[in-house]
């Protein structure tokens, strides 16, 4: 008989209790797991005897803000680091991890990691998908500037067309 490792229950009292999901994982980045909580309150909040269905248009607005203030650069940077542990030196990986290519990084700027040590970054898109973060940033304390480690653009999105006179 399979056991269920990831569910969430509510309380009575309104608390919480979650295993094997996202918000739990100590690699998921902050602004994610207060994402995920957030929805999972509204889904404990419908009352007994209604759909979950009902809680719908509250999550949908909810994700709608939070994408918006993400896209719109509003969310501090050390709200988006994600932190993973190598798990093997950078020429035994195959493929290389999220972690292993911003390891990868880490050497091209002269330091260098090993198996074990934790590597922090932000997913971006595009290759290589990862970004160390920004130099004396402060990525960490919520402070960040816009200026690209040493050989890392930044990833550019461009402006939407609605946007362009702003």
């Amino acid at each position: 008989m399979p056991i269920a490792n990831r569910y969430f229950g509510a309380f009575v009292d309104g608390r919480l209790k979650t295993r094997g999901i996202a918000a739990r994982r100590h690699d998921t980045a902050p602004f994610v797991a207060e994402t995920q909580l957030a929805i999972l309150q509204r889904l404990a909040a419908v009352p007994d005897g209604q759909p979950l269905a009902s809680a719908l248009p509250d999550v949908l607005a909810l994700l709608r803000q939070r994408a918006h203030a993400l896209r719109g650069g509003r969310i501090p940077a050390a709200q988006l680091l994600v932190s993973q542990r190598l798990s093997r030196t950078l020429d035994e990986y195959r493929t290389p991890s999220p972690a292993a290519r911003a390891a990868g990084q880490l050497v091209a700027v002269g330091k260098e990691r090993r198996p074990g040590q934790r590597i922090r970054f932000v997913y971006t898109r595009g290759e290589p998908g990862v970004c160390l973060g920004f130099a004396g940033s402060g990525v960490g304390n919520g402070r960040h500037r816009r200026t690209p480690l040493p050989g890392f653009a930044r990833p550019r999105r461009p402006r939407h067309p609605s946007t362009a006179g702003r």
